[in-house]
């Protein structure tokens, strides 16, 4: 229990920036779509709040599964050390944090539609369970962790295909530098710790998506002018 909280406790704040997008994003789609806009635009919005909260919470994450046996200890006692539990949990939270905007992208649409993240967020809590259930004594407190990763992953599953099928979004090479930079983190990762390899991480997840850090730069700047 001591460990769950312990790592929930660093992961909760990655969801701060989905949220805050959700909240402007999702207005402005209901408008669009009850004036009937051509969707080009939200298409755009979805696809940029997605690559931006991927871009936030991607290095945190990596410097958190290179990191998974110590950062624990950054807060909390020595002998609490988050090893796999962590990493699983990071990753898993890395992709609830991608799938948010997609979330909120389908309630603006209609009730069926928005009800789809619910009915898939019982599906993967259920997936999660038999995982607990038939991995638990193997794996420990791992395989909630891993229970946990594979539920998110099907939770945002289905609103993402939906999301992209009504509002047409062109997600380009987004999902396959998402993959490369997971990869690269995780190969990292089974090297060992230590600052160079958080530092090496850290640049690999940026440089995989630097499309999306100059989407960033170009709205701040964008913002500014018409501010």
């Amino acid at each position: 229990a001591a460990l769950i909280g312990a790592t929930l406790t660093y992961l909760e704040p990655l969801t701060l920036t989905p949220r805050a997008i959700s909240l402007v994003l999702l207005p402005e789609l209901s408008r669009g779509i009850g004036r009937g806009d051509d969707r080009t635009e939200a298409a755009k919005a979805v696809r940029a709040a997605t690559a931006i909260s991927a871009l936030i919470a991607g290095p945190l994450v990596a410097v958190l599964i290179v990191e998974r046996d110590r950062a624990l200890q950054w807060l909390f006692p020595d002998d609490l050390v988050g090893g796999a539990t962590l990493a699983w949990f990071a990753a898993a939270f890395w992709v609830s944090v991608i799938g948010a905007p997609a979330i909120a992208a389908l309630a603006a649409i209609r009730l069926r539609e928005a009800s789809v993240a619910m009915w898939s967020s019982l599906v993967g809590f259920s997936v999660a369970i038999v995982l607990w259930i038939a991995l638990g004594e193997r794996m420990g407190v791992a395989a909630i962790g891993l229970g946990y990763f594979v539920g998110s992953c099907i939770q945002v599953t289905a609103p993402l295909i939906i999301a992209t099928r009504f509002y047409a979004i062109a997600w380009r090479s987004l999902w396959l530098r998402l993959a490369m930079a997971a990869a690269g983190v995780f190969a990292i990762a089974a090297t060992g710790s230590g600052l160079v390899r958080d530092l090496a991480s850290v640049v690999l997840v940026v440089a995989v998506m630097a499309p999306e850090l100059r989407m960033a730069a170009s709205l701040i700047r964008r913002r500014r002018t018409t501010g």
